[in-house]
């Protein structure tokens, strides 16, 4: 090789490391103030939530977060434990951003790759932060879901639901839904249920305003209401009878007939005196058509809670493709903010109750439970129901 030839390959050496140089400039950040160190990661678009919280209107702030800009500053202040520390290589997330990513995972149902992208950060540390944020969630506001077990406001309940549906001593309505999951490895055709689609079931009760007192999730799709009720911690209790305190002073005399506070179902619990549910069959008579008739009414507040459920909270809507043990998480997460919404009057737009192309509405109704097993008792009191609301 005589001189030229060495000097043109000594050029193109040259050129060719500086190109690279160029390419990796692109990948590395400014050094860090702690230890001089450089941090290696790519570039991302900054303060996107500082430029939308101060620019968003009202309503493009919450269609975009589901809640208030209010309602997100207090619950910004309420997770304020999950602010780290600053790292040698790399500021920590801001704990209102952890706020924001957990929003557009819970409310719009975006996977963590979206969620990563919109706030300047990977995929990974997306799903970290947002299930760290739920699970102090769940920690720290687990009782306002966990009324009934706690027995806790048992007499305002009664009151809302004769106040507002004129039921005697109704402690709440109770229903099961199905939230969609990616089909588990094992044992999945447990989870595959009558509409053709893997599902975990999320059990509810709520009182007369749509909250929630009672949550229960994780059971396979396939499994049926009466099923889920058997297994859960409030249906224990019925069975039990340890729900109603015996010093509680609640019980109520109708039609000459002592009557505990209880549950309403549809006809797929079992009846007891602490579960009432319509008199099944065609053919009845006025009184208890009338008694069928006004259980429904007031039952109905369990179905529009889990309407306000999903349409604010749209993660429940679309297939969950994580362990099922975070989606249970995803679920009392969304319950708990449900509740915490609707004890704000957080407003709710009515384009919510819609589907989307990728969201999977709810079930028909299971199978229904015949009343052969009933106790008599169970069916003395209905009777007593019925005939008091008749008259």
């Amino acid at each position: 090789m005589d001189y030229d030839d060495r000097r043109r390959l000594a050029r193109i050496v040259t050129e060719t490391c500086a190109a690279i140089s160029r390419r990796l400039n692109v990948f590395v950040t400014g050094r860090s103030q702690v230890g001089g160190r450089a941090a290696w990661k790519i570039p991302r678009i900054q303060n996107v939530l500082d430029h939308e919280f101060l620019h968003f209107p009202d309503r493009k702030w919450l269609e975009s977060y589901r809640i208030s800009k209010d309602m997100f500053e207090q619950l910004t202040r309420d997770l304020h434990s999950l602010q780290r520390q600053v790292a040698r290589l790399r500021n920590p997330v801001p704990v209102k951003t952890i706020v924001a990513m957990l929003h557009k995972r819970i409310g719009k149902g975006l996977d963590y790759r979206e969620i990563g992208d919109k706030f300047g950060m990977g995929a990974s540390t997306a799903c970290m932060k947002v299930n760290e944020a739920m699970k102090l969630l769940v920690s720290s506001k687990m009782h306002i879901i966990s009324k009934l077990q706690r027995g806790i406001d048992f007499q305002r309940i009664i009151n809302g639901f004769q106040r507002k549906w004129n039921f005697p001593q109704c402690l709440g309505a109770i229903d099961g839904t199905h939230i969609p999951i990616k089909a588990p490895l094992i044992h999945h055709s447990d989870y595959y249920n009558r509409k053709s689609f893997h599902s975990v079931i999320l059990q509810g009760v709520c009182d007369s305003q749509c909250y929630f007192t009672d949550v229960f999730a994780g059971w396979p799709g396939r499994a049926h209401d009466s099923r889920v009720f058997g297994r859960s911690r409030i249906g224990k209790m019925i069975t039990e009878g340890t729900l109603i305190p015996d010093d509680s002073n609640l019980a109520r005399v109708i039609d000459n007939h002592i009557i505990e506070p209880f549950l309403i179902g549809d006809p797929a619990y079992p009846l007891s005196k602490h579960v009432m549910k319509n008199y099944p069959g065609s053919n009845l008579t006025p009184e208890k058509e009338h008694f069928n008739y006004r259980l429904s009414r007031a039952r109905i507040q369990i179905e529009r809670a889990f309407g306000r459920l999903k349409g604010r909270w749209r993660c429940l809507l679309k297939t969950l493709d994580c362990d099922l043990d975070k989606v249970v998480l995803h679920a009392t997460t969304a319950c708990i903010l449900h509740n915490s919404c609707e004890e704000r009057k957080e407003r709710y737009l009515e384009e919510w109750n819609r589907l989307g192309e990728d969201e999977i509405g709810d079930l028909p109704r299971p199978d229904l439970l015949n009343d052969d097993d009933a106790d008599d008792n169970a069916n003395i009191i209905r009777n007593a129901l019925a005939r008091y609301l008749y008259n």
